[in-house]
C-alpha cells in the first residue's frame, strides 16, 4: 500500500503543512480509510509518522524565529503546534488544572489576610503572570524541556 501514486499526493499535502484529515478530502478520501491504512501497513505509517515530524519540525522553526515584535504569529505557530502535538496539549491541560488550584487558593487567602496584604499579594500575581507573557516562546521551549531544543 505504501507503494500507492496516492500515498506520495497524500505526503506531499502533508509536506505543505496540511493536516491528515485535509489533505484526505483534497483527494477525496476519507481520514478513517486513511487511518484503518495506517493500521494495516506499518511501512505507510512510517511514511505519515515523518510526514507530521517535518511537519511539526518546520511549524517549531517558525516559533522560534519569530521576532518579538510580531506577537501574532508566535500565537498562530503555537496553536497549530499544540493541535498537532499530543505531548503539548497534555502540559497545557496540567498547566490549567495548577492554575485553577492556585486561584482557588487565592480566592480563600482573602479572608485570611487584611486587605492591604491581599492587594499586594494579587499585584504580585498580576506582575508574574505580566513577566510570562511577554517571552511565550521561551516559555514554550521550557515546557518541551531542554532536549527538544536546538
Amino acid at each position: 500500500m505504501a507503494d500507492q501514486p496516492w500515498v506520495d499526493a497524500l505526503v506531499e499535502h502533508l509536506d505543505a503543512g496540511k493536516p491528515v484529515f485535509i489533505a484526505a478530502g483534497l483527494l477525496g478520501m476519507s481520514y478513517k480509510t486513511i487511518h484503518r491504512a495506517a493500521q494495516r501497513d506499518p511501512e505507510f505509517a512510517a511514511k505519515l509518522r515523518a510526514a507530521e515530524s517535518r511537519r511539526r519540525d518546520r511549524l517549531w522553526d517558525k516559533l522560534e524565529s519569530t521576532p518579538e515584535q510580531y506577537p501574532g504569529e508566535w500565537k498562530k505557530w503555537t496553536w497549530q503546534l499544540e493541535r498537532t502535538t499530543p505531548e503539548l496539549r497534555e502540559v497545557k491541560e496540567i498547566r490549567q488544572q495548577v492554575d485553577d488550584a492556585l486561584t482557588s487558593m487565592v480566592d480563600q487567602l482573602e479572608g485570611l489576610m487584611s486587605v492591604e496584604a491581599y492587594g499586594e499579594l494579587l499585584d504580585a500575581l498580576a506582575e508574574l503572570e505580566r513577566q510570562q507573557a511577554v517571552a511565550p516562546a521561551e516559555a514554550a521551549a521550557a515546557a518541551l524541556g531542554d532536549g527538544n531544543k536546538r
